[in-house]
């Protein structure tokens, strides 16, 4: 009778991929957790309005093929241009109403710690 004997290329592989994942979320973590907030002047260089939608997705569950609905709502986007860089923010109708393309707003975002990405947190006029 044979023994069987593990795939080497296996276990090494397995274990390659599973210190990837280990090392991205751990440069996410300390990319991202626990950021300052900071106030910044902003201006609006565009404005855009994504309407509600649906889309589809498919998921097989128990051998059988499900096809689940997912909704989207409305979306007001502003583009900002934040000393030189630009920046998209999620804001609400009255806000999106309120502001015309070159007005000035206040900006609370948070910049990344490793990749300097800015994420706007709240836009005030």
């Amino acid at each position: 009778m044979t023994v069987a004997v593990p795939n080497r290329f296996m276990l090494v592989f397995g274990g390659l991929v599973l210190a990837g994942v280990v090392l991205y979320y751990a440069f996410m973590a300390v990319d991202g957790f626990g950021l300052a907030d900071q106030q910044a002047q902003g201006i609006v260089i565009g404005k855009e309005h994504r309407p509600p939608g649906r889309t589809y997705s498919t998921q097989i569950v128990g051998n059988r093929t499900l096809v689940v609905p997912q909704t989207t709502s409305d979306a007001y986007v502003l583009r900002l241009d934040l000393r030189g860089r630009e920046a998209a923010a999620l804001v609400d109708k009255d806000t999106y109403d309120a502001v015309a393309p070159n007005s000035q707003v206040t900006v609370t975002l948070q910049r990344r710690r490793l990749t300097g990405a800015i994420q706007v947190v709240a836009v005030t006029r």
